[in-house]
């Protein structure tokens, strides 16, 4: 599926308007899930009302929907996913203009493969592949290598992976390192499985604006829960003020819900984000809030670290992970005050995030849940 076929310019304005200025109606569903948005409180306007599903957005619900399951492995392959003292990763890899560049029209060739010294690699997975164009190839040589067919223009595709280790493997008996070696002719890697428990990162390819985004996780990092985001991070061109919207999906790639909110420069000098993560169904699942910076040294790119809460402002889990926002001047001057709208100056820093400028962009990461957690939300 391609993000840039449904979110138009016009469409993700009229998202944003609309969004700012819903309101809710007596039947206790709301529209947009917050009739004030701000900076400084506790939630910035957010309440814990149920919403339509996607927050009311078919084009949000179209383009952040559930990605199709990849898995390929035969009986026997599937039943090397039994051994209970295995080490797993969940790796998510995402490879072309994340940002949705709807002016590229040359294709970029990223077909590939994947492979594991000693281990199985299962395709959970599709992300954004399209049908006939995008593919596995099939059948797979052995459980430890996978290879694809992918080309994209302006939008990107992808895969999300389980990758089971044996603790005994025969590499770390003949003391070879245990590696993943991914290969495509745009970008080539080699991982340690250290580098695999805890990977997120964002890297330029190329000068055609192309990116391949890593994100990993071990399983036994995270034994309460745990699982991706995925999204649109839409900032003015100064990148002080913005929102972004995404899925909520499991470590599985189970669609669970989506995720909506703003973010800013407050006058205390602090960048926060607030939002709101509700269930397919649009049942309330919890509010969110935290902290966003800028990578030194890179104007665009930056970093989100995050709490949500159920019901009762009940602690329930974290989020993070890293950002990419296109800006028109060619960077963002995050704490200058370029603020646009009513309100900038004002001791309630309350913004309208309509009629400016926005520049388009993405975010990908994680979310785990607190073991002490008795809250919903996952």
């Amino acid at each position: 599926m391609r993000l840039s076929h449904i979110l138009t310019t016009a469409g993700i304005l009229a998202m944003i308007g609309g969004f700012a200025i819903g309101c809710s109606g007596n039947s206790g569903v709301s529209t947009s899930g917050a009739q004030d948005l701000n900076l400084t409180s506790q939630y910035g306007g957010y309440t814990d009302s149920d919403e339509l599903p996607a927050f009311g957005d078919v084009a949000m619900a179209q383009a952040l929907g559930e990605d199709p399951p990849g898995d390929d492995l035969d009986s026997a392959e599937a039943d090397s996913l039994s051994d209970p003292h295995a080490q797993v990763f969940f790796l998510a890899i995402r490879w072309g203009h994340l940002d949705g560049d709807s002016g590229i029209v040359t294709p970029t060739d990223w077909s590939g493969s994947i492979e594991v010294g000693d281990g199985t690699i299962r395709v959970l997975r599709l992300i954004r592949f399209e049908h006939m164009e995008d593919h596995i190839v099939r059948p797979r040589a052995n459980r430890r290598r996978l290879e694809w067919v992918s080309h994209t223009t302006h939008d990107f595709d992808g895969l999300l992976l389980m990758i089971r280790v044996p603790r005994d493997s025969a590499a770390a008996k003949t003391l070879t390192p245990n590696q993943l070696v991914f290969t495509t002719v745009p970008y080539s890697r080699t991982f340690s499985l250290d580098e695999l428990a805890n990977l997120q990162e964002v890297i330029d390819v190329g000068t055609e604006g192309n990116q391949i985004a890593f994100n990993s996780r071990d399983k036994d990092l995270f034994p309460c829960g745990n699982g991706s985001l995925e999204g649109v991070w839409m900032a003015n061109r100064h990148g002080d003020l913005g929102h972004f919207f995404g899925k909520w999906t499991s470590e599985d790639g189970v669609l669970m819900g989506h995720l909506r909110g703003h973010f800013g420069h407050r006058a205390d000098g602090q960048n926060v984000f607030f939002g709101k993560y509700i269930g397919d169904d649009g049942r309330f699942h919890g509010l969110v809030r935290g902290e966003w910076g800028i990578t030194e040294g890179d104007s665009i790119s930056g970093w989100f670290d995050g709490t949500w809460a159920a019901r009762h402002d009940l602690p329930t889990g974290h989020l993070h992970g890293e950002w990419h926002s296109s800006a028109d001047d060619g960077g963002l001057t995050v704490g200058q005050d370029h603020r646009h709208g009513e309100g900038q100056g004002d001791d309630n820093e309350h913004h309208h995030f309509d009629h400016v400028t926005w520049g388009k962009g993405f975010f990908s990461g994680w979310w785990e849940r607190d073991c002490d957690s008795t809250g919903s939300g996952t």
